[in-house]
């Protein structure tokens, strides 16, 4: 009984092991990388990316949950293999062995054998029956994360097929000749470029029409997931204030710091020193590396935030962003940090942390219903 329990239990355990093995290998779906990608789509690379962590951390909820049914058949095992020999029964005293009369209780044991194996045999049969109950629910479990690292997996391929077709069809619009007008959106002013996402058309047609000077970027992307599919070079904010150096931002970031600077800061510059503001000073636009101390990339990497590190006056002062004393310089760069709340998603200053002790972090990420972050 206990051979025919143990091949039946390996069998089980050797069908969960291949099954697992191969959710593992299956739920690593990646894309083709064959053919001209012209603009990386960072929405589909995502899911892809999400599916397949969902796939793989399936399967290895199957191989933990087969080694788990593993440890489990061993110890079912061992205590049917305990149980097949004879033994004392688990009920009743123990009669003490008398060493004057051992040939008496010899004699006793022998006369009736089958009374005395007779409570081993029913605790033998009683252990391999909870044995194999234990040994159905271990393989259930096994079979019902092999379902779901299924699902996951089925569910990473289709988000992998969508994200095919969306770079073939994207690698069909950039075959489209120059001037050649589609319904998707107007091209961008570059010789096979792919069309232009109608609200990136308006963004900038806001920006020509406040008289911002900026010219445009190549696509920007990276294998480690910065991408900026449409960025600009920004010039300056305006006919009147400029920005040192130029800022690779997406438009609408670059259309906030715009607002901010003509709507915010130049009138907070008028009222603290009496005097116009003459541009800013920045210190990083598009750049692709994580956030300080985490994985997590910055929002630095989409071109979606700007570090200003100074204001510049037409006296020729220069306003530091710095913990400072000097009243009007700290009225001035408090007021700049509490209205920034807001306009921008994410605001980080001198008393933030160490990292932007020396500059103001504006960024626009996207929030839990539309909430800020701002230290």
């Amino acid at each position: 009984m206990v051979g025919r329990f143990h091949l039946a239990l390996r069998a089980t355990l050797v069908a969960a092991f291949v099954l697992a093995g191969f959710s593992a290998d299956a739920a690593r779906v990646r894309l083709p990388d064959d053919g001209p990608i012209p603009v990386f789509n960072p929405v589909a690379a995502q899911q892809a990316r999400t599916a397949a962590r969902r796939g793989e951390a399936a399967a290895r909820n199957v191989v933990r949950v087969a080694k788990r049914a593993g440890k489990a058949a061993a110890r079912m095992l061992k205590a049917a293999r305990a149980a097949a020999k004879p033994g004392l029964p688990d009920r009743g005293p123990i009669p003490a062995v008398s060493p004057t009369r051992p040939r008496a209780v010899e004699a006793s044991a022998d006369a009736d054998p089958a009374k005395a194996a007779k409570p081993a045999r029913k605790l033998s049969a009683k252990q391999a029956r909870a044995a194999a109950k234990r040994g159905k629910a271990a393989a259930r479990q096994v079979v019902l994360w092999a379902g779901r690292a299924g699902k996951a997996i089925r569910k990473t391929a289709n988000t992998a097929a969508n994200a095919e077709a969306a770079r073939r069809k994207q690698a069909e619009a950039a075959a489209v000749k120059p001037g050649k007008r589609t319904s998707m959106a107007p091209l961008v002013d570059r010789e096979g470029a792919v069309p232009m996402p109608a609200e990136e058309v308006a963004c900038r047609d806001r920006l020509r029409a406040a008289n911002v000077k900026f010219v445009e970027e190549a696509p920007l992307s990276d294998p480690l997931g910065c991408a900026a599919p449409y960025p600009i070079k920004l010039q300056n904010l305006g006919p009147d204030f400029g920005i040192k150096p130029d800022a690779v931002l997406n438009c609408r970031m670059a259309e906030a710091v715009v607002g901010f600077t003509r709507d915010v800061i130049a009138p907070a510059a008028v009222q603290e020193f009496e005097t116009r503001l003459k541009g800013l000073r920045q210190a990083s636009g598009y750049v692709c590396r994580p956030r300080n101390g985490s994985q997590k990339l910055s929002e630095h990497a989409f071109g979606n935030a700007l570090d200003i590190s100074s204001f510049l006056l037409e006296d020729g002062s220069e306003v530091t962003v710095e913990a400072t004393r000097e009243p009007d310089r700290s009225v001035f760069l408090s007021k700049l940090r509490s209205a920034a709340c807001g306009p921008f998603k994410t605001v980080l200053g001198p008393g933030s942390d160490a990292d932007h002790a020396l500059h103001f972090h504006f960024d626009l990420a996207q929030r839990r219903r539309g909430g800020t972050f701002c230290q």
